[in-house]
C-alpha cells in the first residue's frame, strides 16, 4: 500500500514538496468529475462551522449565549446542516452515474467496493473514540453495544439518540441506507421511465414522495433519522445525475451566475425546515445550486481549483474526527480566551482551532483513508505486509499521536450538555427554537398575519367592483321599404325580414370616497399586521427568556443534586465509621443516633433535590411543548 509518496534526492527538496500531489484521490475507472469534490469541500465547511459555533456557544456564559442566539451570523452559521443534505445529493448523483452510463456492475461488487472503501476508516476511528470514551470515564456500564450498534450504523434506531461515540454518524447511518438500496432505486428508473421523458417524471417523482413523506410523518420523529425521512435529498442527486448525463444540466441564467448561486445558499438557509412548502422551496433551491457548479463560470472555476477539489477528496476523514477535535479543544481552552463579540470569536477560535483539525486531518486522510480508495488494497496490504513492518510502527505512531491529540476530551460527546438518567437534552438553543414553534400564542400571532394578509388583498381588488362588462342580444321583425324607378314609373315595394342587434360594452364608475378609503382600508391592515409582527418578536423574547431561565434552574438544580450526591457517600462513610466504634463501645448512643439522624437527614435532602430535578424538568418540558429527549 502506498501510505507516503516519498520524495528522491535532498531534504531541501523534500520540504519544498507540494501537498497537493498527495491529497489528490486515486481516480476510478469512471471520469474524474472535479467539482463534486469542490461541492464536497462547501458541505463539509458548513458542517464545520456549525459545530464550531455550537462549542463555541457552550462554554460561553448563559447571558452571553441569549445575546449570540440573536446574531443574523449565529443563524447563518447554524444552518450547517444543509451541508449533510448536500452530501446526499453528492450521494445519489454518484452512485447513479455508472447505471445512467450504461455500465452493468453485479450487486455484490458494488457492495464490496463501497465496505472496502468506507468501512476501514470508520471502524478504525470508532473503535479509537471508544476507547477515549473508556479512558475518559464518561461512559463505562453498556459501551460495547454502543460500539456495536454505531459499527454497525444502527445506533440512532436502536437507542433513539445520536451515537454517543461519535453523533456525526448519524448522517452515515443514512448513507448506509440508501447505498443498499441505490442500485435498484436507479435500475427501476431506467427500466421503467422512458429515456427522453425521464428528467421530468424524475422531477415529478420527487415532489410526489416529498408529499407523501408529509402525508405519513416520516420526516419527524425518529424516522426522520433513516431513509424514509432523507430520500428526496438523494433523488435530487439521481435526477441531476441523469440530466448531467444526457447534456440537459444547463441554466440559462445569463452571466451573473455567482449571484445566483449566493441567491439559491440563502434561499436553502430560510427555507430548511420540516413545513411542506418551504421543504419543496428547499430541494429546488438544492438542484440550482448543485447544478450551478457545473455551469461555466467563476463558481465552477473555484470548485475545480486544486485546493478546493483535494481538500473537499478529503472530506470523509475530516467529517469523522473534526468534532471529536472541536470537544477536545473547547474543553482544553475553556475560560482562557473569552471574546463576547460572536463575530470576532469564531473568527479567533476558527484560526486557533481548525488549523490544528485541518492538519491532523490531512495525516488521518493520508494514513488511514487514501490507502483504502485502492480497488486492490487487500491484496497489496498483504504484499506490503510480507515485505515490510513499517506500516505497523506507522500506525503506531498515528494512534499515539491521535491519542495525545485528543486526550482529555470526551470523544464527540458533548460535556457541558446537560445529562439526566442516562439521556442528554438538547442544546439550548434547539429548545428555545423549538419552544416558540410550539407557542399557541406565536401561531395565533402567524394566523392573524395570515387574516390580515389576505383582507390586505381582498381590498386591494375591490377596485373590480368599479368595472363592469354589459353585453345584449335584440331579435325581431320589422318592415324594410324600398323605391325603384323605371321609365319613369315609380314602385314602392314593402318586405319583411328580421331584425338582430348585438351590445357589447364597458362600464366604469370612479367613486373618488371609494378609491380612497381603500387605500386607507389597505394602510390599516398593513399597520395591523405590523403590529402582530412586533407583538410575535415580543413574545418571542418572552419565551426565549423563560426557556434560558428555566434551562438555567434545571441545570442548578442537577448540580445541587449532585453535590447532595456527594454528601451522601460523605455521610454513608461516617455512618459505616460510626457503627464500627459504636459497635467497639467507644461510642455513645448519643452520638451514633447524632450521626444516623444526620445521614437520614441527609438522604431526606437528596430526595427534595431530585424532586427539585424532576419539577424543573416538568417546567422546562411544559414550555418547550414536548419532550426534550425528543428533539436530538
Amino acid at each position: 500500500m502506498k501510505l507516503f509518496l516519498r520524495p528522491q534526492g535532498n531534504y531541501s527538496t523534500a520540504f519544498n514538496l507540494n501537498i497537493l500531489p498527495l491529497l489528490r484521490r486515486p481516480l476510478s475507472k469512471g471520469a474524474y468529475i472535479p467539482e463534486l469534490d469542490g461541492l464536497r469541500f462547501i458541505a463539509i465547511l458548513a458542517v464545520v462551522v456549525q459545530h464550531l459555533s455550537e462549542r463555541l456557544t457552550r462554554i460561553q456564559s448563559s447571558d452571553l449565549q441569549a445575546q449570540w442566539l440573536d446574531s443574523s451570523l449565529h443563524y447563518a452559521a447554524s444552518r450547517g446542516s444543509i451541508g449533510v443534505l448536500l452530501f446526499f445529493a453528492i450521494s445519489g448523483f454518484i452512485l447513479s452515474m455508472p447505471y445512467w452510463n450504461g455500465k452493468s456492475i453485479q450487486y455484490t461488487t458494488y457492495l464490496k467496493n463501497r465496505l472496502l472503501r468506507i468501512e476501514p476508516p470508520y471502524l478504525i476511528w470508532m473503535s479509537l473514540f471508544a476507547l477515549l470514551v473508556w479512558l475518559s470515564g464518561r461512559i463505562t456500564d453498556g459501551l460495547g453495544q454502543h460500539w456495536l450498534a454505531s459499527i454497525a450504523y444502527v445506533h440512532t434506531l436502536s437507542y433513539g439518540e445520536f451515537s454517543v461515540i461519535n453523533p456525526v454518524a448519524w448522517s452515515l447511518e443514512i448513507e448506509i441506507q440508501f447505498y443498499l438500496l441505490a442500485p435498484w432505486i436507479v435500475l427501476f428508473f431506467k427500466k421503467y421511465l422512458p429515456t427522453r421523458f425521464r428528467p421530468s417524471l424524475l422531477s415529478l417523482i420527487i415532489v410526489l414522495y416529498t408529499l407523501l413523506m408529509q402525508v405519513m410523518g416520516w420526516q419527524q420523529g425518529l424516522l426522520k433519522y433513516t431513509l424514509l425521512g432523507q430520500l428526496p435529498y438523494f433523488l435530487v442527486g439521481i435526477w441531476l445525475a441523469d440530466l448531467y448525463q444526457q447534456g440537459k444540466l444547463k441554466l440559462p441564467i445569463g452571466k451573473n451566475k455567482l449571484l445566483w448561486v449566493l441567491i439559491g445558499w440563502l434561499v436553502m438557509m430560510y427555507s430548511w425546515s420540516e413545513n411542506l412548502g418551504l421543504t419543496l422551496i428547499f430541494l429546488l433551491a438544492l438542484s440550482a445550486f448543485f447544478a450551478l457548479a457545473f455551469q461555466p463560470s467563476f463558481f465552477q472555476r473555484l470548485l475545480r481549483s486544486p485546493w478546493i477539489a483535494g481538500i473537499g477528496g478529503m472530506c470523509y476523514s475530516i467529517y469523522l474526527i473534526h468534532l471529536a477535535a472541536l470537544e477536545g479543544l473547547s474543553n482544553w481552552s475553556k475560560g482562557w480566551l473569552s471574546i463576547h463579540s460572536y463575530g470576532l470569536s469564531m473568527l479567533v477560535h476558527g484560526v486557533l482551532w481548525l488549523v490544528p483539525i485541518f492538519l491532523f486531518s490531512v495525516l488521518a486522510y493520508l494514513l488511514l483513508e487514501k490507502p483504502f480508495m485502492e480497488r486492490e488494497w487487500p491484496s497489496q496490504l498483504k504484499n506490503w505486509l510480507q515485505q515490510s513492518r513499517q506500516l505497523m510502527i506507522r500506525t503506531s505512531v498515528t494512534v499515539l499521536i491521535g491519542g495525545t491529540f485528543f486526550w482529555g476530551t470526551q470523544a464527540s460527546a458533548q460535556t457541558d450538555t446537560i445529562r439526566w438518567q442516562g439521556k442528554a437534552l438538547a442544546p439550548l438553543s434547539i429548545l428555545i427554537e423549538r419552544a416558540q414553534q410550539n407557542s399557541n400564542a406565536l401561531k395565533a400571532n402567524d394566523r392573524e398575519v395570515e387574516i390580515l394578509a389576505l383582507e390586505r388583498d381582498i381590498t386591494k381588488r375591490q377596485w373590480m367592483q368599479h368595472v363592469s362588462v354589459v353585453a345584449g342580444v335584440d331579435a325581431g321583425n320589422g318592415n324594410y321599404v324600398s323605391t325603384n324607378t323605371e321609365a319613369f314609373t315609380a314602385i314602392n315595394s314593402s318586405l319583411n325580414r328580421k331584425a338582430v342587434q348585438f351590445a357589447v360594452g364597458v362600464n366604469v364608475q370612479l367613486p373618488l370616497s371609494s378609491f380612497g378609503n381603500r387605500k386607507a382600508e389597505i394602510q390599516k391592515r398593513s399597520l395591523m399586521m405590523e403590529k402582530e409582527l412586533l407583538l410575535k418578536a415580543e413574545q418571542g423574547q418572552l419565551i426565549r427568556a423563560e426557556v434560558i431561565n428555566r434551562y438555567t434552574r434545571f441545570k442548578e438544580s442537577i448540580q445541587l443534586l449532585d453535590l447532595q450526591a456527594g454528601v451522601i457517600e460523605a455521610s454513608e462513610i461516617k455512618l459505616t465509621a460510626a457503627e464500627k466504634y459504636f459497635k467497639e463501645a467507644q461510642l455513645s448512643v448519643e452520638d451514633f443516633s447524632q450521626v444516623m439522624e444526620q445521614h437520614f437527614q441527609s438522604k431526606m435532602e437528596l430526595e427534595r433535590k431530585k424532586s427539585a430535578v424532576e419539577n424543573a424538568l416538568l417546567l422546562l418540558e411544559n414550555i418547550v411543548g414536548t419532550s426534550i429527549y425528543d428533539l436530538l
